[in-house]
């Protein structure tokens, strides 16, 4: 079907939704486009919410689950996302408007959705991957990298701060398989999250042929696909875990952090309240910063000093209070947490 056609579908559909033949064709439409951009986004490494399963289409599936909330409708009002989104837009009059325009608009709309409603699925399947693109965005924020938009797309590049002035402009950017080789060599020469991510600019900005920026989507993407492949937690598991194993090993990690957190919370962070060491406020604190070291240990390549954890959940007036008030409970907190937490997973795995 041409683009002349696919803009008819369209039209027809949005002046008479309650048609069952427009609806019908409206549908394949949609799912054509979300099945090709799900393929898309599969071929590039993109981490999918999918099933590991040897039966079935679960591309197919996949596509299905997104247009379910797409396309549904409240009451005597049909497929009320679609239709809220051109009144949005200031069209009123479907009839009378441009088909192309409405083709244009319709496809912004559903590559939009279809991208937000990945990164719920993701969420509620893997929040591994939640907490390592979070982590991976809170590194870039730092004042080692520089973020910018160029052009009317906006797309957020970033590239190292010390390199602002340096004119890559006539070179092309990196490919996207040779960003997911490089991310991944870099990987394996990297000890915590933070020097993963500085040795992938290190690297690129050393590179001869290639722009020193990247695409922040794109380095988040491959950042994640290929930490999707490795899961280190010490020398508890084996640093490759195939992808049969990858489910049952995800949870005993979350059940074994849930479980460590509530009772470091019961069993070292209450007796230090008791004793007046530190606030009720300061214990949720450390339990936060406890988490998202527990996370690390278990998603990322490495961890970063505890001092960084500190700062991350303290505000900053009190950062230059850890050495003297806060060090040596904060240091035992994430100790304990780390022998608990390894102790359980033993036990569940």
């Amino acid at each position: 079907m041409g683009k002349s056609s696919d803009h008819e579908v369209v039209k027809r559909f949005l002046e008479e939704p309650r048609s069952r033949e427009r609806f019908d064709a409206f549908f394949k439409l949609c799912y054509r486009h979300v099945l090709g951009f799900l393929g898309y986004l599969k071929a590039r490494g993109f981490p999918l919410p999918i099933e590991q399963k040897s039966d079935g289409d679960p591309l197919s599936d996949l596509a299905i689950d997104i247009l379910g909330p797409f396309l549904q409708s409240s009451g005597n009002r049909p497929c009320v996302l679609v239709f809220d989104f051109f009144r949005r837009q200031g069209i009123t009059d479907l009839k009378s408007a441009d088909s192309a325009e409405l083709y244009d608009l319709f496809r912004s709309l559903l590559f939009g959705f279809t991208r937000q409603e990945l990164s719920r699925l993701r969420k509620e399947t893997d929040p591994q991957l939640d907490h390592l693109k979070r982590r991976f965005k809170d590194v870039l924020k730092g004042s080692e990298y520089v973020t910018y938009f160029t052009g009317n797309d906006r797309i957020e590049y970033i590239k190292l701060a010390n390199d602002e002035t340096d004119k890559h402009d006539n070179r092309p950017m990196i490919l996207y398989d040779r960003l997911m080789a490089l991310v991944e060599d870099m990987y394996h020469k990297s000890k915590s999250r933070k020097e993963w991510c500085r040795n992938i600019f290190n690297a690129l900005n050393a590179a001869t042929t290639v722009q020193n920026c990247l695409k922040k989507h794109e380095l988040l993407s491959a950042v994640v696909a290929v930490n999707m492949k490795y899961v280190e937690v010490d020398a508890l598991v084996p640093s490759y875990s195939p992808a049969a194993d990858n489910g049952i090993l995800k949870e005993a990690i979350e059940i074994a952090k849930k479980q460590t957190l509530a009772w470091l919370d019961k069993n070292v962070l209450r007796k230090f309240v008791q004793k007046g060491r530190i606030t009720a406020e300061i214990a949720d604190r450390f339990r936060d910063a406890a988490e998202r070291y527990l996370s690390d240990l278990a998603h990322s390549p490495g961890v970063d000093l505890l001092p960084v954890y500190f700062r991350e959940v303290m505000p900053e007036n009190e950062h230059n209070r850890y050495l003297k008030d806060y060090k040596h409970i904060f240091e035992t907190t994430i100790r304990k947490a780390e022998d608990d937490f390894k102790k359980r997973l033993r036990k569940n795995l």
